[in-house]
């Protein structure tokens, strides 16, 4: 189900029902430090602009938030200019169902680049009333979105970038929530369960429990019974590589997300 828009350079996968709540990765990263107040202070300089603008980008990037990032991300005390091999990206979290959280308040929104040897700094970008955000992420790389909570954290959107992608993006994320997420299909496009002789086969569950409980197993178990399509299936290979990273089963890690990846290239399996 493609509910995202993206520019030339991306790809996006919008997380639905049972691909939400991915487990995370180690949160042991290096993380920016944020002057929030002054970050809010620069941002709203440029509200009113369009997001996604020359002039948006420019004051964007002269955030203390974006300022920090960049200098992390660079090993410089001064950035001119954009690093030649990372993209500027002007982002928008949408909610087709309204905003679900207490009070309206967005959560921290956390960026992860899942090759941490390329890139291990983690992103932090503030979110304004609308939604829009700015971030800059390595071209050729696959970063993980996710809301980091008072007592949870949620993975909920995979953006890839193409080793040629174009130095600005812009990026649109539908969110819905977990219980909330598949509340918009009818009978007849709800997904059928997939035989478990087949789901077996392809899937290596010896060091999955038969019977999930957790609210994370139960969201992988669900997705791989359902997942039909190539991209569906891909995202619930993932999930349960993610799941077995966290188990610290790196040989079942790394088996079920090279089947992702076969999948995500049209190789067959």
């Amino acid at each position: 189900m493609k509910n995202h828009r993206y520019s030339s350079g991306t790809r996006v996968t919008s997380l639905i029902t049972a691909v939400l709540g991915l487990s995370l990765l180690p949160l042991l990263l290096p993380e920016l430090s944020t002057a929030q107040g002054d970050d809010k202070d620069a941002a709203e300089r440029v509200t009113g602009t369009y997001a996604g603008s020359d002039v948006w980008f420019a004051g964007m990037r002269k955030t203390p938030t974006s300022q920090a990032m960049l200098r992390a991300l660079t090993g410089t005390n001064i950035v001119m200019d954009l690093p030649p091999d990372y993209v500027e990206v002007a982002g928008t979290i949408t909610f087709p169902d309204g905003n679900p959280f207490p009070d309206q308040q967005l959560p921290e929104l956390k960026i992860v680049c899942r090759d941490q040897n390329s890139d291990s700094v983690v992103r932090s970008p503030r979110l304004d009333e609308s939604g829009h955000f700015y971030t800059v992420l390595k071209k050729g790389k696959a970063y993980e979105f996710y809301w980091k909570k008072p007592s949870s954290k949620e993975r909920f959107c995979t953006l890839e970038l193409r080793p040629d992608a174009q130095p600005r993006q812009k990026l649109t994320v539908p969110y819905r929530p977990p219980g909330q997420a598949g509340a918009g299909r009818t009978d007849d496009t709800k997904p059928l369960p997939r035989n478990f002789s087949v789901v077996s086969k392809e899937y290596d569950l010896a060091g999955f429990p038969a019977q999930p409980t957790s609210e994370e197993t139960v969201k992988i178990a669900e997705a791989i019974k359902t997942a039909t399509g190539t991209s569906a299936r891909a995202n619930a290979h993932e999930l349960l590589a993610n799941y077995y990273k966290d188990k610290g089963d790196g040989i079942r890690a790394r088996s079920e997300f090279k089947k992702a990846k076969k999948l995500r290239v049209g190789v067959p399996e």
